[in-house]
Formats: C-alpha cells, structure tokens, sequence
C-alpha cells in the first residue's frame, strides 16, 4: 500500500482486472479505505488494477463491427449517473437497469459531445479493434474530463453481453444485420484457423527414447 501511496494521487480506483459490469470496484477517496478495497478486488481476480481517477467525467461507449470487409463504428454512447461510478446496481437493477429497462432515462444516443471528441472516438476504436485483431464484435469505454478535454481508454470489452443492439439501432443498423455481420465473421475466422496446420510428423520423441536407452546401457 506504500507504493500505491506513493505513486498515485487520491482519488484512486480499485477494480479486479478481468471481471466486468463494475463489480468489485471502488473509488477510494481516503488512504484508510484502501486496504478493504483492495480486498474486494481480490475476493473477484486474483491480479487487481490500481489507477488514478479521471474527474469531471463523462462515461461514453463506441461499438464495433465487422464481417472481415471493414470496421463500422457505432454512434458514441453517454451513460448518465449521479454516484462516483456507473456501478453494477444502476447498470441492472435500480428501476429495471439502465442497460436494460431503463436505458433511455441513463443513456443518451448520440452522445452529447463535441464532433472532434465523437471523430476522436470512433478513430481511437476502429484503431484498437484493428491492432487487437478483433473479428466480429466489440466495445470500448472512454472517460472524458469535461473541463480539460482529455480522453482515456477505459475497457475494451471484446464479448459484450447484450451485443449494444440498442448503440446499433441508433446507428441505422438492426440487429438482424448485426448478427448476420458477426455470422460471416465468424464463418471467416473458422475457414481461416482450418487452412492452418496444426500437426506434423517428427522422430523427436523417438530419438530421445533412444537416447535414454544409449545413456542406461552405458551405465
């Protein structure tokens, strides 16, 4: 914890580094909550992300697309929410989840953002998508300081749960389309892992068998 103390400045986030939907995650605001933080994270991973908080936030979400001839982008969501986090209980429970029956009172297509930040987004997402060698579907998470402007890499989600049919909609895609786009992925990707050789004949094992037995003979 001296490290931590050390390196980074309150506030600070403490979350397991491979679960999902906010679960585990604490905003800590002073260095005495750090420890049962710190617990929590790792009662959900066993490898916890320790990181400065980004203030004056706006939470937006950039989908993505693709059936091997090109990378869509999504129109940017925003997620509105008046706690420290858009937590686990407001994204699925409180009057029936924003991401689900509530999603037009917490969430607002197109995000109401400036054009340079939305062509900044949907640039820094077809990016990540390409240079992860994504296929067929993801999402990724911005967080943008409304009073300096900077924008940061949140999450990139690579299985997102409810495939954001309702980012797709917004954006003039159905979610038949989405499916059939991620169908002929899919389908590439298969046809492309089949044509890779995946076996090959050799004596190696053989020959250190054979070996061994040189070696016990001789002794």
């Amino acid at each position: 914890m001296a490290e931590i103390k050390e390196k980074l400045s309150l506030p600070i986030f403490v979350k397991p580094a491979r679960t999902g939907s906010s679960i585990g995650i604490t905003k800590v605001k002073e260095n005495d909550e750090i420890e049962n933080a710190l617990n929590l994270a790792f009662h959900y991973d066993t490898k916890v992300i320790v990181e400065n908080s980004v203030e004056n936030i706006t939470d937006l979400t950039c989908a993505l697309l693709s059936d091997g001839d090109e990378i869509i982008a999504s129109e940017v969501q925003e997620s509105l929410f008046g706690s420290d986090l858009f937590d686990y209980s407001v994204k699925y429970l409180e009057d029936g989840g924003a991401q689900t029956g509530n999603a037009e009172a917490n969430l607002v297509i197109p995000a109401k953002i400036s054009e340079e930040h939305t062509r900044r987004i949907k640039d820094y997402s077809k990016l990540i998508f390409k240079e992860t060698d994504a296929s067929g579907t993801m999402r990724v998470d911005f967080l943008l300081n409304k009073k300096t402007g900077e924008l940061f890499v949140n999450e990139i989600n690579t299985m997102p749960g409810t495939l954001y049919h309702h980012i797709w909609e917004k954006s003039g895609i159905p979610i038949n389309k989405v499916l059939e786009k991620m169908l002929v992925s899919g389908f590439a990707k298969w046809k492309e892992l089949q044509e890779i050789q995946s076996d090959f004949e050799t004596d190696v094992l053989n020959n250190a068998n054979q070996l061994k037995l040189q070696y016990k003979n001789l002794s």
